[in-house]
């Protein structure tokens, strides 16, 4: 059980209080712990920094890199012919969006680029199955150059 008290989070199973200071007494509470400590600015209690808090912005940069590095990788097939500009304006708005973000709710602001990446993947995979394309490979290639529009070589 949560409950709030003056600003401060107490967890009913397993928390003591000891001498002013609260103290966790099992190996799964203080897995808690842990958790906790990763996701927030830590316990009022303790005046401990957690691994998230410490991070600052490099934290948002790092994962937004990841995911520029995956996405370039693994969709490469389906943006041959897509233009630079298109490509830099996608990413441009997707980083703006998060480290706007970010400066208004912290580290929640990763889950921005994790939603919209994951409503991106789900409409990619949705359209390629009900155009016929290997959501993959992007083949056939002359049939999904022909659903986008784009000049066939041979």
């Amino acid at each position: 059980m949560i409950a709030s008290a003056g600003g401060m989070i107490h967890v009913a199973v397993g928390v003591h209080q000891i001498g002013g200071r609260h103290s966790l007494s099992s190996d799964t509470n203080r897995t808690y712990e842990r958790f906790f400590l990763l996701f927030t600015n830590g316990p009022p209690w303790d005046g401990r920094e957690t691994i998230m808090g410490e991070l600052g912005i490099e934290l948002e940069l790092g994962v937004l890199l990841g995911l520029l590095l995956l996405g370039c990788e693994i969709f490469a097939p389906f943006e041959i012919e897509t233009p630079a500009w298109r490509k830099l304006l996608k990413w441009s708005i997707l980083i703006a969006i998060t480290l706007g973000l970010y400066r208004l709710i912290g580290h929640w602001s990763l889950v921005a680029p994790i939603a919209l990446g994951g409503l991106g993947l789900t409409f990619h995979f949705w359209w390629c199955r009900k155009n016929g394309i290997h959501p993959l490979r992007a083949t056939p290639r002359r049939r999904y150059y022909q659903l986008r529009n784009w000049e066939w070589h041979e």
